[in-house]
């Protein structure tokens, strides 16, 4: 398999809006593959740019006909896209939160925070990883912390 595509660290990400079709997945758990299969959908990002008056960005991940709501939220929202090493990452880096992550934390300390707090539901990832082949959407990845899991799409 190709190289994924290598960013400079931290650099913000704006995009146009995009879709990723998904044909298999794979959840892992402590390093550990616990499920994986075939499955066909959608995955839509939307960047949206804040305007003159409200500057905040915000990001819409939409998993069209979600086969799996249970492992994963159907619609769901980033605060920042930034790049980092192999992967355009999308996270929300809150104050208060009820997930305890290493990663969030290195980010929101580097990055500064995009809001005071939020909750995370079990099916609510905390980060969206996309990875690119000459610029090209070849995986998308979902980091969860509550519990602390990923599931990939191919």
């Amino acid at each position: 398999m190709a190289q994924f595509d290598n960013w400079p660290p931290f650099q913000d990400f704006s995009f146009q809006q995009f879709q990723f079709p998904v044909d298999r997945y794979e959840e892992w758990k402590a390093g550990r593959m616990v499920a994986s299969g075939e499955v066909h959908f959608n995955i839509f990002f939307k960047y949206n740019k804040g305007g003159f008056l409200n500057r905040k960005v915000g990001i819409d991940v939409l998993i069209d006909r979600n086969p799996m709501p249970k492992k994963i939220i159907s619609q769901m929202k980033f605060d920042r896209a930034t790049t980092s090493g192999e992967r355009i990452l999308f996270y929300i880096a809150a104050e208060r939160t009820n997930v305890e992550n290493a990663s969030l934390s290195m980010l929101s300390s580097v990055l500064g925070y995009t809001r005071g707090h939020k909750y995370y539901d079990s099916n609510e990832p905390i980060f969206a990883s996309v990875f690119t082949i000459n610029h090209n959407v070849a995986k998308v990845s979902f980091t969860f912390g509550n519990p602390d899991r990923l599931i990939e799409f191919y």
